[in-house]
Formats: structure tokens, C-alpha cells, sequence
């Protein structure tokens, strides 16, 4: 009877000790983050907080991570706070007597990915609480989200912010920006449901020459098995602003009477122009054209000439550009009979002087038959060097006969007739010397 009594005893204390720990149960809540994820080797943040009704937890508290289940059978305590020994380390950072079981697990792999329980002792209790947490593990870390304003107005500032989740808190990622367009700022904070994050912000006042520009937010990750690893998000950038550097352009370089030339209005602007107005230059007044397009066609006359210049205006603003000269080139100027003229003159010119050249070149021969020759020429090449008088009779008596003698000893000029210095005068390629 003893022995059966024990036994319905010691049934009626384990059913009562079952219902005052349903009861205890019921007097706790656990928040946790339905879900958080990691990278294979890293650590991981785990944001917690509990309520007691009573408040009557009492230091000194032992928090307990376990791993695939609230019950100890089919469950596995992967971290105690209490022992040194543990499957994973980890660390309780919250202050359990507060109701903050704030922990950090570190160097989780794939094989520790599962839901995970809180556990809470504290003197005579122990509270599993049903509450959990699916902890994922990633093969590679979280990549940076970058958000900007779209699109930018030139002149006015603006903010990038880049964010990255943070899993590690004794080893945050890093973040930094390309190209570096101006002073950033980061700081490391908790959202809504605990967990943490990256934020860098960029300011910056937006130029029109940094439309389209690509621009990145790289995060760099340091991993305790893998090193470090670094991902980027690239955004390009749209700044809106008004026309720049408008001028005008003419389309041809032969500017002709009654010729048609083409102006064109261009410059950079975003969004594109969508409104052009013209206006002329003449004689210090300003005429408005009546054209409102980019490119304008027209005859070049003498009404049509001047100075151009041309406004572009889209949404944002508007802008005049350079002057453009439109003159009548000068052989517009020149009427044909001048032209006629002009060769007339030129031809007669060419004609007096060949003339005038023929004329002096024929009184230079003149000049040259009537010089007194004391070098007379005989047509067989002799020579006659100090000619007598008899010499000379013999070969003005016989001129047919071959000479092939030098002869010396000559007369005086004065000596020789008349005659025979006509001869010698009328004779070819001979010299004469000393004579």
C-alpha cells in the first residue's frame, strides 16, 4: 500500500509540477525577429527582450540558446551562458534581470542553420520559451541597397544614402562610395526589429556634369573564415538642368548670292529643349525671327545678312548662345564687267610688253652690224695673229681656198684698206688678235 501510495504520490507531484509550469509559461512572452539570416562563418546578432508578470527574475540569470526544438529531447543547447564550454560561443549582451536577451552567436556555419528557442533559469526556474527564431545561413554576405532621389535639379542639394545589414556587431561591414563626389557620413544603426545596419549617407549639390554619371556604394564585408569580401550597387545619376553652352552652326562654308544656307541651334540640356526663338543683328537693332524650331533654312540675300544668335528653353530654365556673322562674301559684290575689264587690260600689258622687248632686242642686233670690227671672221676657222697687208690681199683674192696657216707680223689698223676690212668683217668664227 506504501509503495502504490508513493507511486500515486509521485504521479500527483509530476502532474502538478506540469501545471504550475504551464502556468509559469504563461506568464512570459519572448519578442525575437521571425527570421534573421548570416553568412557562413560569421557571427550573428540576435535581438531579444521578454517580460516576466512578476518581474521577479532575479540575477544570477543563465540564458540558454537551443537549437531544432523547445523541449530538451528532440532539441540540442547549442549555448549556456553558464558553462564555458559550449558548441558555439556566444555571448549574452542584454541584461536578462532587465528583460534584454540581447545575444550574439559566433562562427555559424550551414550545419547551424534551424529554428532556435530561448531558454531562462534563474534560481529554481527554467522557462523554454515557445517563441523562435529561423536563423538562415548564406553562402555569401548581405549586398549595400543604395537609394537616391531621382531625378536631381542642377543647384540643388541632395542626399544618397547606402545601407547594408549588419550581422556581426563586433565586426561591422564598411561601406564607401565611387567616384567620391563629396564629404560622406556612416553610422551603425538598429532598426525596428532590432537588428542592425550600415547606413553612409553622401550629400552632395548636383552639377549637369554629372548627368548619367555612374555612381556606386561598395560594402565590404571581414569574415571570420573567408577574409574579406566586397560587394557594390550602382546607380546612374539624372540631373535635371537647363541649356548650356548653346550656339550656332552654319552648314556649309560657301556662302553664295541667292545661295540657301541652314542655322542650327545646339547645346546640351536635360530635359532636351523644347522651345527655340531667333533673333538678327543689323545695325545695332535686334529683330526676333519668326522661327521657332532648331534648324532654320533660308536664301542668303542682301536683307538676309547680319548677326544670329538663338534662345533654347525647356523646364528648367533658358539660356542665349553665341553670335553667328552672316555676310555676303565680296566676289558677291563684283558685277561680271569688271571681271571683262580686268582681262582686257591684262592681256593688252602682256601684249605692249612682248612687244616692247621685241623691239629693243632688234635694235641691240643693229647696234652690233654697225660696230667697227677689228676682229674680222673668216669662215675656216684661221686665225690671224698680226695679219700683213699682202696676207690679206691673197685672201680676199682667193676666198675659196682652204686657210689653215697663222699669220703674224700685222699692220696698223690704219693700214688696212677699206676693202679688205669688209671682207673681214663679213667673215665667221675667226680670231683675231693683237691686230
Amino acid at each position: 500500500m506504501k509503495h502504490e501510495m508513493y507511486q500515486v504520490n509521485t504521479g500527483s507531484v509530476s502532474l502538478l509540477h506540469l501545471l504550475a509550469t504551464a502556468v509559469s509559461c504563461s506568464d512570459y512572452s519572448v519578442n525575437m525577429p521571425p527570421t534573421l539570416e548570416t553568412t557562413h562563418g560569421s557571427c550573428i546578432f540576435i535581438p531579444c527582450s521578454f517580460t516576466a508578470k512578476d518581474s521577479s527574475v532575479r540575477s544570477p540569470a543563465t540564458g540558454v540558446w537551443r537549437k531544432g526544438s523547445q523541449w530538451f529531447k528532440d532539441g540540442v543547447d547549442v549555448f549556456n551562458s553558464s558553462k564555458r564550454q559550449n558548441k558555439l560561443h556566444g555571448k549574452i549582451l542584454g541584461d536578462l534581470t532587465q528583460g534584454n536577451c540581447t545575444s550574439v552567436l559566433y562562427n555559424v556555419t550551414r550545419d547551424y542553420e534551424d529554428k532556435y528557442f530561448f531558454r531562462l533559469e534563474w534560481g529554481d526556474e527554467k522557462v523554454t520559451f515557445p517563441e523562435n527564431v529561423l536563423i538562415k545561413v548564406n553562402d555569401a554576405p548581405p549586398k549595400p541597397h543604395l537609394s537616391s532621389p531621382q531625378p536631381l535639379q542642377e543647384g540643388t542639394p541632395a542626399r544618397m544614402t547606402c545601407a547594408v545589414a549588419s550581422h556581426c556587431p563586433q565586426d561591422p561591414p564598411t561601406l564607401a562610395w565611387s567616384p567620391n563626389l563629396n564629404h560622406s557620413m556612416e553610422t551603425l544603426q538598429t532598426k525596428e526589429d532590432g537588428t542592425q545596419e550600415v547606413i553612409s549617407v553622401l550629400s552632395l549639390i548636383p552639377s549637369h556634369w554629372e548627368d548619367g554619371l555612374n555612381v556606386s556604394c561598395v560594402a565590404t564585408h571581414r569574415l571570420q573564415r573567408q577574409g574579406s569580401i566586397s560587394f557594390q550597387e550602382t546607380v546612374p545619376l539624372t540631373v535635371l538642368y537647363g541649356p548650356k553652352n548653346l550656339s550656332v552652326s552654319l552648314n556649309t562654308s560657301r556662302v553664295g548670292m541667292g545661295s540657301p544656307v541652314t542655322l542650327i541651334c545646339f547645346g546640351a540640356s536635360n530635359p532636351p529643349i523644347n522651345n527655340y526663338r531667333w533673333f538678327r543683328d543689323t545695325s545695332g537693332y535686334q529683330e526676333e525671327m519668326d522661327w521657332k524650331y532648331q534648324n532654320v533654312t533660308f536664301n542668303v540675300t542682301s536683307s538676309t545678312t547680319g548677326t544670329y544668335h538663338c534662345e533654347g528653353r525647356n523646364t528648367v530654365g533658358a539660356s542665349n548662345s553665341s553670335r553667328l556673322q552672316l555676310e555676303m562674301p565680296a566676289s558677291s559684290h563684283v558685277k561680271p564687267g569688271w571681271w571683262l575689264l580686268g582681262g582686257c587690260i591684262l592681256f593688252f600689258t602682256i601684249v605692249a610688253a612682248f612687244l616692247c622687248h621685241r623691239h629693243k632686242k632688234a635694235e641691240t642686233q643693229q647696234q652690233r652690224g654697225r660696230r667697227p670690227e677689228h676682229t674680222g671672221r673668216v669662215a675656216d676657222h684661221s686665225i690671224y695673229i698680226n695679219v700683213t697687208e699682202d696676207t690679206l690681199c691673197r685672201a680676199a683674192s682667193a676666198p675659196d681656198e682652204p686657210c689653215d696657216n697663222v699669220y703674224c707680223n700685222q699692220l696698223p689698223p690704219n693700214s688696212i684698206r677699206p676693202k679688205q676690212r669688209d671682207f673681214l668683217s663679213q667673215t665667221d668664227d675667226a680670231i683675231y688678235a693683237n691686230h
